[in-house]
């Protein structure tokens, strides 16, 4: 079974920066399922942090997006099991480390509705899990 976070649909509940480390909280969206081609996959709601060392953080707009629309995550080296991993630029969900990390979360402010994107080019990144999955019926993609 393939477990990972999507970047679309997620919500962005902070970023804090301090010198070069970057925390970004995510109420993100956890995906199972059991193969790419599976029609129905499970879909969680999960409280989880990104802590990223040696960061250059750049942001296109004064506002914070609150609602995440797209997305990308790459990386060099990470720990996370190789059965894990959905579409491509997704987080896999067993990932607690990652080296030379790109990451790129974009999305609507909703009080101003504009088109905000954050860049994070980092020397590792951390993901820590702050609660446990709570299910979901749907996401606005699987609609």
């Amino acid at each position: 079974m393939q477990k990972f976070y999507e970047i679309h649909d997620s919500l962005l509940e902070s970023l804090d920066q301090e010198g070069e480390r970057v925390s970004i909280r995510l109420r993100a969206v956890l995906t199972e399922t059991e193969n790419a081609n599976a029609p129905a996959p499970n879909h969680f709601r999960q409280e989880i942090r990104l802590v990223l060392d040696g960061a250059q953080l750049t942001i296109d707009s004064p506002n914070l997006p609150s609602w995440l629309l797209e997305g990308a995550f790459r990386c060099e080296t990470s720990d996370a099991e190789k059965t894990d991993g959905g579409a491509e630029e997704t987080i896999p969900a067993s990932l607690r480390s990652a080296k030379s990390v790109e990451l790129v979360l974009a999305g609507l402010h909703e009080g101003s509705g504009d088109f905000v994107t954050i860049s994070v080019k980092a020397n590792s990144l951390a993901l820590e899990q702050l609660g446990e999955p709570q299910s979901l019926q749907h996401t606005r993609a699987s609609i």
